[in-house]
């Protein structure tokens, strides 16, 4: 009710008839014969200040509503905006642990595609090293096939070792 008389008081209608009220009041009272209400419009001021002092506790009555209102809208926003922080942290808690999960697999493939490029490029070191021991067995080099020998032995103990490695890994 209370917000109702307000919307009604603070309204331009409301002046421009109060107005035109008071106008009509003092010409009536004035011109007339016999006046109720003479030149100081006592009446009307008793009538005016009665308005007024019904008027200010109906008004206050609809600010302090309004005022719990806003506290109330601003309380809501303030934990909208609190929650909305939180979602956004724990965002940014999963984005980077995405990441660093992102570099750990990176780094995996990387050192999976290093270990199997070593393992291709000693298996065809091995073959020409198988080709050469033999080529050389025909002319009876011995000190050279030992030494071939000897690496290929050193390149397929490596080799064993990268595969393990990379069987580690997966």
């Amino acid at each position: 009710m209370a917000d109702k008389v307000t919307a009604v008081a603070g309204s331009w209608g409301f002046i421009i008839v109060f107005c035109i009220f008071l106008i009509l009041w003092m010409i009536i009272n004035y011109l007339m014969i016999v006046n109720v209400d003479p030149y100081p419009f006592i009446l009307l001021n008793l009538i005016l200040s009665c308005i007024a002092a019904l008027q200010a506790p109906i008004i206050m009555m609809s600010q302090n509503r309004a005022a719990k209102k806003d506290s109330l809208r601003s309380l809501n926003d303030y934990k909208t905006d609190l929650k909305s922080e939180l979602i956004l942290e724990v965002l940014h808690e999963q984005i980077k642990e995405l990441q660093s999960n992102q570099k750990k697999d990176y780094k995996i493939a990387r050192r999976k595609q290093q270990i199997k490029w070593y393992i291709k490029y000693h298996f065809f070191f091995m073959k020409i090293l198988k080709y050469d021991i033999i080529r050389y067995e025909r002319t009876d080099v011995m000190n050279y096939k030992i030494n071939m020998k000897c690496e290929l032995k050193n390149v397929s103990e490596t080799l064993k070792d990268k595969q393990e490695e990379l069987k580690n890994i997966i």
